[in-house]
């Protein structure tokens, strides 16, 4: 029976910190200081389905006019998204050997909003299964996985991978640490006693 490998996109995949800079650079052209950014990012960061549009409603001072626009031009800054996939992760998903591990990707946010960003990746086609959620990973991985199936989760949230560790006793987490800085919430992240950290992909992959 395979193993079932399941790899966080936001941070663990992809650069998020590099998309939310072209961000910060769109929202300067219409005044928005990094600062009123990082507030408004960090509450929104606080619910399960992080849109775009949920960030801008948390900046009273934009017109719904330049919401609109904003909006229409944030989806221009996908292009790139190939170039802000890690450049470990490519090699590392072509040499998994498939007869040992089932891929999957599982992505906590606005459904619609994540499948647009792992769409625009390109990294698709090297899942065996996409999963995208509103709920904690470790709640949605109960309809997933069984209480007892051995299983690996890499995610960079260290709350993902103390509570998933904790609910399924025979499943393995790492906490993968970029090099990057990110701006989420620092209570988001705080530490957990236990967690297994790596800085990349294939120290999860034996």
């Amino acid at each position: 029976m395979k193993t079932k490998l399941f790899l966080d996109f936001d941070g663990t995949l992809f650069n998020t910190t590099k998309l939310k800079e072209k961000f910060e650079n769109l929202l300067s052209e219409y005044g928005i200081t990094s600062e009123a950014l990082l507030a408004a990012y960090r509450e929104e960061s606080k619910t399960t389905h992080f849109t775009v549009p949920g960030v801008l409603n948390r900046i009273y001072v934009l017109e719904d006019e330049q919401k609109k626009e904003i909006i229409a031009r944030e989806m221009e800054l996908h292009n790139d998204d190939p170039e802000l996939v890690y450049a470990d992760v490519i090699p590392l998903l072509k040499q998994i050997d498939r007869k040992k591990y089932e891929i999957n990707l599982i992505t906590l946010g606005d459904p619609k909003f994540q499948s647009l960003k792992v769409g625009k990746s390109a990294l698709k086609k090297y899942f065996d299964n996409i999963y995208y959620t509103e709920v904690d990973k470790w709640e949605y991985l109960g309809g997933v996985v069984g209480i007892n199936e051995e299983f690996i989760v890499v995610d960079d949230r260290e709350d993902t991978c103390f509570f998933v560790e904790r609910k399924f006793k025979n499943s393995k987490c790492f906490c993968i640490k970029r090099d990057d800085l990110d701006t989420d919430d620092p209570t988001l992240n705080k530490k957990f006693k236990g967690i297994k950290v790596i800085k990349t992909l294939s120290e999860a992959i034996s």
